[in-house]
Order: structure tokens, then C-alpha cells, then sequence
């Protein structure tokens, strides 16, 4: 996702984002455990883009809102953003993950309990913030969407060195498990800002298509970007099991003979770095990486056509920038 168009759109929301912010640091401390009051601030302020509660007030304000709607829409940033935060600190602790954002871990640091309890402490407060925006549809599609995040999580881990998984089984995966927590940020958000039908649909449908461009493009930068670019070692899926689209296609296009080798690497016991520099080799030689962006492409012109019913604005060029901006990727 373009950095340049999200810093913008934090500097057209200055106000707004740093009220947020104050908010989420506020929401997470504790009087009676300092170290719930570290580790929370550690996952918060670890420099992610809050691109979730980003798109949640910039929907809103397509629409227009008066003061009252919009400090409901920093309820339900910040409700999305803690959602969000809780499965970060889950996923590091089930993946053994060591950096994220080339920062050591919460888990890395204070231990898998620590880190999967206060993981719990900010789904809690993601339910407080929820019941703040006074709206019983938005409480039910946000607690629909944390169960099914969950639900998704289990999934992968089932999944996981399964080389039998279907193009199709893979993006209801990532739905599940990443785009629609993008696509209730921008539903959520146009509910309370009373939104027509046809424009609650529209926003649930682009947050949707943003969100599986977003998880597809960091599948596919796990394998071709180096750790400075990634803020964690590249080849992370591939050592945890993980079957993402670049295998996924590879499995299908490659000749009997690579795919033996293919399927060698990838159900070996003791994988190292050999193992994964031969993968690549032959991602080039099937030219994984452009039938990827192919994938992503035709989701980039499902998102395009998503808000031709919002009324146009400099919100609404951003949003349809950030879907643009995939196109740019090599």
C-alpha cells in the first residue's frame, strides 16, 4: 500500500488521528499491572500505519458527519484498531515470530503468556469501544468479524504444509483472516454516518477487495523483498508451512519434474536457507512473482468500480488512489 497516499491521508485527518492515538494509549493502561502497561504500549506505538482505523474516518468523513458522528467514528477506529492490534500479538506468539516491523516481538521479549493475555486485555477493550458508537448493527458486524478472524486463525493452522489447497479455499482464507476487517471499517463507518444502502454496500464491497490486495501483496513480498523492506526476515511463510498464492500457482504451472523438487522443499523436515534460495530459482523460472500480480490485478478492477455511487471528494480520491497504487507494484 502506497506510503505516500496513507501519509496524506493522515495529514488531511491530523486532527482526528491524533485524537485517536491519545485514545488508544489511554484505553490500553492498566493502574494494576505495569507490565500489561508495556506490552500494550510496545504493539502500539510500534510504528504500524493504523491503515484499518485510517479507512474508518476517512469513510466517515465521505459523508460529511457532524461532531457527534464522528467521535463515534473514533470509537470504532479505535474498537477496529484493537481488534486488529490483539490478533497481531496472537499471530507472533502461534508463528514463533521474533521482529515484526523490524522490532523484536512482545512475545520475544516478555514471553508467549504475557503476550497472548494482554492480546486478550485489547480484544476486551475493542467491545468496550464498539458499544460506544450506540449502534446495534455495528456491534453485531464487528462481533461476527472478530469470531470469524478466530475462526481463520484455526483454519490456517490446520492448513498449514497442506499442499492441496485450491485458489479459491486460499482467498476465502485471507477474507476471513485480513480483508474483512478492512471491509467492516469502511461498512461500520458508513452506517454511522447513515449511508444509503447502495453506499453501505459499495464501501463493504472496497474494503473488502483493499483488504485481499493488501494480504495477497504481502504474501507476495514475504518471497521477494528483503528484510529491510519487510521489518522481518523474508521466507517467513515458508519456513512456518504457510501454502500462499506464490505456491499456489507454482504447484499448478510446474512441469512433472520441478514438481517433484517443488514438493521435496516444501515437505522437508529441516528447511534452511538452501532449500529456500532453490524455491526462488525456480519462482524465476516460472515467473511467479508476474503471474501473482496478474492475480492481484484483477482485484484491483474489482475495486475501482466498488464507489461510483459515493459522491466525489478528496477522500474519495484517496480511496480510489490506494487501489490504484497496487497497480504500480513490480
Amino acid at each position: 500500500m502506497d506510503k505516500l497516499i496513507i501519509q496524506q491521508l493522515i495529514n488531511n485527518l491530523e486532527l482526528e488521528f491524533n485524537k485517536l492515538d491519545n485514545f488508544l494509549l489511554k484505553c490500553s493502561k492498566s493502574e494494576k499491572t505495569n507490565l500489561l502497561n508495556q506490552i500494550a504500549y510496545h504493539i502500539i506505538s510500534s510504528g504500524g500505519k493504523r491503515i484499518r482505523p485510517l479507512l474508518t474516518i476517512a469513510t466517515c468523513k465521505l459523508f460529511h458527519p457532524d461532531d457527534k458522528i464522528l467521535n463515534k467514528s473514533i470509537y470504532l477506529a479505535s474498537s477496529i484498531e484493537f481488534i486488529h492490534t490483539a490478533t497481531l500479538l496472537h499471530d507472533d506468539v502461534v508463528d514463533s515470530s521474533n521482529s515484526r516491523r523490524n522490532k523484536p516481538t512482545a512475545n520475544y521479549i516478555w514471553g508467549n503468556k504475557s503476550s497472548i493475555l494482554v492480546g486478550d486485555f485489547l480484544f476486551s477493550q475493542s467491545f468496550k469501544q464498539m458499544i460506544k458508537t450506540e449502534n446495534l448493527k455495528v456491534l453485531e458486524i464487528l462481533a461476527n468479524i472478530s469470531a470469524k478472524i478466530a475462526e481463520a486463525e484455526v483454519w490456517q493452522l490446520e492448513l498449514i504444509g497442506n499442499l492441496d489447497i485450491k485458489f479459491d479455499e486460499y482467498i476465502n482464507l485471507i477474507t476471513a483472516k485480513t480483508a474483512n476487517l478492512f471491509s467492516a471499517a469502511c461498512l461500520c463507518s458508513s452506517i454511522l454516518s447513515n449511508a444509503s444502502i447502495e453506499q453501505q454496500n459499495a464501501l463493504s464491497n472496497y474494503g473488502l477487495n483493499l483488504g485481499i490486495l493488501f494480504q495477497i501483496t504481502d504474501d507476495i513480498r514475504d518471497y521477494f523483498c528483503n528484510s529491510d523492506e519487510l521489518g522481518k526476515n523474508p521466507g517467513s511463510d515458508f519456513f512456518e508451512n504457510k501454502i500462499t498464492l506464490p505456491i499456489i500457482i507454482i504447484l499448478n504451472i510446474a512441469n512433472t519434474k520441478d514438481l517433484l523438487d517443488i514438493k521435496n522443499i516444501l515437505t522437508h523436515d529441516n528447511k534452511n536457507d538452501m532449500h529456500f534460495a532453490k524455491l526462488i530459482t525456480l519462482f524465476d523460472k516460472y515467473q511467479i512473482k508476474c503471474e501473482c500480480y496478474k492475480v492481484l490485478n484483477s482485484f484491483i478492477q474489482k475495486g475501482k468500480e466498488d464507489l461510483d455511487c459515493v459522491q466525489d471528494s478528496i477522500f474519495k480520491t484517496y480511496f480510489v488512489s490506494l487501489i490504484n497504487s497496487y497497480e504500480n507494484l513490480k
